[in-house]
């Protein structure tokens, strides 16, 4: 018997089912239904568990350098990072500059851009000028190394 797109089949699960002449693939049982009429009820119990997200802030974690460890969270849509006073991520290493880079939030993701400082910035292990951040990133700025996390 061959089963044409769009046909009326009835899958059975259950093996107390009776066989209606169908052909057996695995553990689905297909039976064209185009002739025949069925009355039966085969019980089916579903469980659905939600459970709610913590919402969290983006945030940076320092794991070495001077002051480790800290967490910074993310909480602005632009923000500094370096060792200057008004830096949102004070970074205490005297090889950082002191508006060393930002981040900055668009649709969701942050970039981090090196703002011209003497050490760069590294992602991965990689002297970027500009990149996307994605949840683990390592980004280090002069001896500082962060974990980057998504909320």
């Amino acid at each position: 018997m061959e089963f044409a797109a769009r046909e009326k089949f009835a899958f059975q699960f259950h093996p107390a089912v009776p066989n209606m002449g169908g052909v057996r693939q695995g553990n689905f049982e297909f039976t064209d239904m185009s002739s025949q009429q069925i009355d039966t009820t085969i019980p089916t119990f579903v469980t659905a568990a939600r459970r709610d997200r913590d919402v969290r802030p983006h945030s940076l974690s320092q794991i070495e350098g001077p002051g480790a460890p800290q967490e910074f969270p993310l909480d602005r849509a632009e923000m500094i990072l370096g060792r200057a006073e008004d830096a949102d991520v004070r970074v205490a290493s005297q090889r950082a500059s002191r508006h060393h880079a930002t981040l900055t939030l668009r649709g969701g993701e942050y970039t981090v851009r090196d703002q011209g400082s003497r050490n760069g910035v590294l992602l991965n292990g990689l002297a970027v000028h500009a990149a996307v951040l994605h949840d683990g990133d390592v980004l280090q700025l002069a001896d500082c190394v962060f974990i980057y996390r998504e909320g």
